[in-house]
């Protein structure tokens, strides 16, 4: 992938820039209406500090830093952290725009690719999710680095400091040194100075993954395995392409869209073989980014998801801008705008239904909006019991209710995070099946299954 300047296309117009732009915001704003719930708990209180989250530098970007810049700014206000998930998807899609051109996909394609991963389904997780800013910011920084790598001229020294940032922020960009050091096999100009670059991020990568192996070690679900490797591989080539139906991270238990991966990494390969026999090596080089962005998230045991397709889209939006950019080419200005509104206004809709489909019962489909509904209910109603300062609630469980219930709720809440946080820090909270005497004069909420009910004062009855 060269940097040289000489036959680089001209930039998308200001026209371009700002469809994109829109298409990504218009996608997918009804995130703003979103609440807290699951892991957003603890980065909460940890930026609050009620409570340290600990982990080191695991991830130090995007479980610690983040949230500790955002937290003075907008406390427990769920749009403007919202605001900021959607800002950093915009620059996302305007960095992809750069890099198709950095590409030499003409002025059309950059437009289609920025396009296509402004309104891309896998973008809803981590937009939705107030934690699924890891997605978004490790993504936005990867690409900037990107960015800064290909440039030529001094302004290259800058991917160091934003090349470790993104490191820090999430192990998909580890793809950046493969790229670091073909730039610096080039030799294009200033070699040790790439050198450098390519040394430090090394170092960097070391520690970032010594800092993340010691964090999850303990945790259930990311247990690491190479057997599951050709699984995810195909599961995650299914979700780069699936509609949002199927997006709901149960499909990898199935195999039919294990096929439908399979399916679709065999067409990039077939492309990127066809192009290279005719001098075009860009379908092979995005092939090859796309898998090592995805190569961390493919050796997970079982934790596989579909929002770890979010900076591996952008390597397959270029390679669609760049196939497609022929007939983008030919298409007359309005025909742009109405295909960016088209865009925009169907994955709107996407998005809408998304957040409405439920089940026969009432139960929404998707297991991220279950939460969000759960903690969003039950925190609407706590400051409704009227507690005092430093008062106890107790959430008194039915030892009837299925476990699978009591466990969704207690993860949508972060445990007794979430009620401290919303009631403050000076409430103490608990969850039991038990009462003793010792809780004489706390507030009792009776769980029982998904359903909670205001008991009052615990008072022992007297024998």
């Amino acid at each position: 992938m060269r940097t040289s300047t000489q036959g680089v296309p001209p930039s998308a117009s200001y026209r371009d820039l700002g469809l994109v732009a829109a298409v990504a915001v218009l996608a997918h704003v009804l995130v703003l209406k979103t609440w807290w719930f699951h892991d957003d708990w603890i980065f909460l209180a940890d930026a609050a500090g009620l409570q340290p989250r600990g982990g080191g530098l695991a991830r130090w970007v995007t479980y610690q830093g983040y949230w500790s810049a955002l937290w003075p700014l907008f406390g427990l206000n769920p749009a403007g952290w919202a605001i900021s998930r959607l800002a950093l998807h915009m620059g996302s899609s305007l960095l992809v725009v750069v890099l198709a051109r950095r590409a030499r996909v003409g002025r059309a394609g950059q437009w289609l690719a920025g396009v296509l991963f402004a309104m891309a389904p896998v973008a809803f997780e981590g937009l939705y999710w107030g934690t699924g800013a890891v997605e978004l910011v490790g993504a936005f920084l990867t690409l900037l680095a990107l960015h800064l790598i290909l440039k030529d001229g001094p302004a290259f020294i800058w991917a160091l400091p934003v090349g470790i940032l993104a490191l820090f922020s999430k192990e998909s960009s580890l793809l950046l040194l493969a790229v670091a050091a073909w730039q610096t096999r080039q030799g294009h100009g200033r070699e040790r100075g790439r050198w450098l670059v390519l040394v430090l991020l090394s170092l960097a990568a070391g520690m970032a993954l010594w800092a993340l192996q010691a964090d999850v070690r303990p945790m259930e679900g990311y247990e690491l395995s190479l057997g599951a490797v050709p699984r995810n591989i195909l599961i995650l080539g299914f979700w780069l392409i699936a509609p949002p139906a199927w997006q709901t991270g149960t499909e990898w238990t199935q195999t039919w869209p294990l096929l439908a991966g399979a399916v679709c990494w065999g067409c990039w390969v077939a492309l990127a073989m066809v192009r290279a026999r005719q001098g075009d090596h860009l379908p092979g080089i995005l092939l090859g980014l796309c898998l090592l962005a995805l190569a961390p998230a493919t050796l997970l045991s079982t934790h596989i998801l579909p929002r770890y397709d979010y900076l591996p889209t952008a390597a397959l939006a270029v390679a669609l801008g760049s196939l497609l950019q022929g007939v983008a080419r030919r298409l007359p200005g309005w025909s742009v705008v109405l295909i960016s509104l088209v865009a925009g206004v169907s994955a709107h809709g996407l998005t809408s239904w998304r957040l409405e489909d439920t089940f026969a019962g009432g139960r929404p489909v998707h297991r991220l909006v279950v939460k969000e509904d759960l903690s969003r209910r039950i925190c609407e109603g706590l400051p409704q019991l009227g507690l005092a300062h430093r008062d106890r609630l107790i959430f008194f469980t039915d030892k009837g209710s299925h476990p699978g219930e009591i466990t969704a709720l207690k993860e949508s809440l972060g445990g007794t995070l979430g009620p401290r946080l919303v009631l403050g820090g000076e409430v103490e909270v608990r969850w039991t099946e038990t009462l003793t005497p010792g809780d004489t004069g706390a507030f009792v909420v009776a769980v029982r299954g998904m359903d909670l009910e205001p008991m009052g004062r615990y008072r022992p009855r007297s024998r």
